[in-house]
């Protein structure tokens, strides 16, 4: 039987990335994490710097070693949003959103330039829930009466218990959590664009208030 041709597109060189391995979780990650890590990395060579092995992997395995690495109680931040949005990995000003209600969800569809549609069924319980954080956040600190959307991604993370964006000491991972697309679309993305389109909220980019504000020219996508 013949195999499947693979017609993905081939990755090119600056969507290599470099990922500094601490040599004390080298020690203590299982055989079958070891070899698991090694069988994704790119390169065969590993740069010795300090107390880490800096190795090369494919943006594509970066979230797959981040779950691997989370078992651990570490954190891999993602690289900039620009390399992110480069692969696919983060939605464009070219996408457009279709919201539409069921008895006890939104149905968001998205539609991309490129032909691609993707269907997300969010619970209602989900989205006010997040206005309720929302609302929580503003509630606490009333000024500014308008934030960037980290300031309401860390809410929401700590709200949720999403435990893996945060290193040892409590600091947030604002990269890795807008890097982790299928987290940040259920939680964060798609709960604001359907509390937005009922007026609850006022969402432009990267900026959220409860009150309507003035949108910023070129502030259409998120950090």
């Amino acid at each position: 039987m013949k195999r499947a041709k693979d017609m993905r597109p081939r990755l090119r060189a600056n969507l290599l990335i470099e990922v500094p391995v601490p040599k004390d979780l080298m020690n203590v990650m299982s055989e079958l994490d070891r070899d698991y890590l090694e069988s994704m990395t790119r390169n065969k060579i590993f740069w010795v710097s300090g107390e880490s092995l800096t190795m090369v992997f494919h943006l594509e395995d970066i979230g797959r070693l981040r779950n691997m690495f989370s078992k651990y109680e570490r954190v891999i931040a993602f690289p900039s949003s620009a390399h992110l949005q480069e692969y696919g990995l983060k939605h464009s000003s070219g996408d457009s959103l279709y919201i539409s209600v069921l008895d006890n969800a939104f149905v968001c569809t998205q539609f991309f330039p490129d032909g691609v549609t993707k269907v997300y069924i969010i619970p209602k319980d989900d989205v006010f829930y997040c206005l309720h954080i929302i609302q929580d956040h503003f509630a606490l600190a009333p000024e500014p009466r308008i934030v960037r959307t980290p300031v309401i991604w860390e809410a929401i993370c700590r709200a949720k218990h999403l435990n893996q964006f945060f290193d040892n000491h409590g600091q947030f991972h604002k990269e890795s959590f807008n890097g982790t697309r299928g987290i940040y679309n259920y939680h964060f993305y798609l709960p604001c664009k359907v509390l937005a389109s009922l007026r609850l909220i006022y969402y432009h980019g990267p900026r959220i208030s409860l009150e309507e504000f003035e949108v910023e020219q070129g502030g259409n996508g998120d950090e």
